[in-house]
């Protein structure tokens, strides 16, 4: 075909998109776009007192461990805390998957 231009080539080099051959984009996810926002007006303030909390992603199957401990606190417990374990799999086991393990005060 003569009405082709020399330099433009149906072919190009492998792993590279030609314009000739379009290629197909994968989908949208629109899902991670309010998450920030989601997280921010779901999370729970502090008022009053002091609070150290932490959060540790852990190498044992995936689980997460985290603690809060209110500090200067007047009650009878010298240190009141929470601590909260997340185990998606616990023991191995795919079938189980406890999301929230608490234990308060």
């Amino acid at each position: 075909s003569s009405d082709r231009h020399p330099n433009f080539s149906s072919r190009g080099p492998p792993g590279v998109a030609s314009p000739a051959q379009p290629t197909a984009m994968g989908p949208v996810k629109f899902d991670d776009i309010p998450k920030v926002a989601t997280e921010v007006l779901n999370d729970d303030y502090q008022v009053s007192g002091y609070v150290l909390k932490t959060k540790q992603k852990t190498s044992w199957a995936g689980s997460v461990f985290s603690s809060q401990v209110d500090l200067f606190a007047s009650d009878k417990c010298s240190t009141p805390a929470k601590l909260t374990w997340k185990l998606p799999q616990p023991f191995g086991c795919t079938a189980v998957n406890i999301d929230k393990l608490e234990m308060d005060k």
